[in-house]
C-alpha cells in the first residue's frame, strides 16, 4: 500500500495577490515574474528579501571596486582591472534592476494603502529615504485591497443580444 504524502501543502496565492511570509526564493521569483507590474500589492517579506539580496550584491560589488583601487602618493585613486570589471557589473545590474525594483516598491506602498507615486519621496534628500524606510516597514493595511486587480465578469447591457 502506497503511503500518501501527509505533509501539509502550502497554498501559494496568485501573482495578483500579495504573498505574506514569503521565502527568499519565492520573493525573488515573484520579483522577476512581476518585473514591470506596478499594480497589486507586495507583502513585507516579499519586499525585504529582495531588498536584502539587492543590497548585499551592491555592497559586495562596491567593496570590490574599493579594494581593487589604490591611491598613489599624490592622492590620485587608480582603479585596477578587477575594480573596473566590478564597476561595470554594478552599473549593468543597476540598470537591469531599476524597473523591477520600482515596481516592487510601488506594490509595497499599495500594501500599506499608499499610492505608488510616493516612491518619489526618495528624491527628497535624507528625509525622503528615512520616510520610505519607515513606510516599507509598516504592516499591511486592509484598505490596500483597493489596489488589487480583480477581474470582474463582463455582462452585456440589458436588451442586447449575446452570442
Amino acid at each position: 500500500m502506497a503511503h500518501a504524502n501527509l505533509a501539509p501543502q502550502r497554498i501559494v496565492p496568485p501573482l495578483s495577490a500579495p504573498l505574506y511570509g514569503a521565502s527568499p526564493r519565492a520573493a525573488l521569483r515573484r520579483y522577476f515574474n512581476k518585473w514591470a507590474d506596478f499594480s497589486g500589492r507586495a507583502g513585507r517579506s516579499e519586499y525585504w528579501w529582495v531588498a536584502l539580496l539587492i543590497n548585499s550584491v551592491t555592497l559586495s560589488l562596491d567593496a570590490a571596486v574599493n579594494v581593487f583601487t589604490h591611491t598613489t602618493f599624490t592622492g590620485t585613486r587608480v582603479p585596477e582591472p578587477p575594480s573596473i570589471f566590478a564597476l561595470c557589473v554594478l552599473v549593468v545590474l543597476s540598470v537591469i534592476m531599476l524597473v523591477p525594483t520600482l515596481a516592487l516598491t510601488a506594490r509595497r506602498l499599495h500594501d500599506v494603502n499608499m499610492r505608488g507615486w510616493f516612491i518619489f519621496l526618495h528624491l527628497v534628500p535624507v528625509l525622503g529615504s528615512i520616510a520610505m524606510l519607515i513606510i516599507t516597514l509598516l504592516p499591511p493595511n486592509p484598505r490596500g485591497e483597493r489596489f488589487d486587480f480583480i477581474l470582474q465578469p463582463r455582462t452585456a447591457p440589458e436588451g442586447t443580444e449575446t452570442w
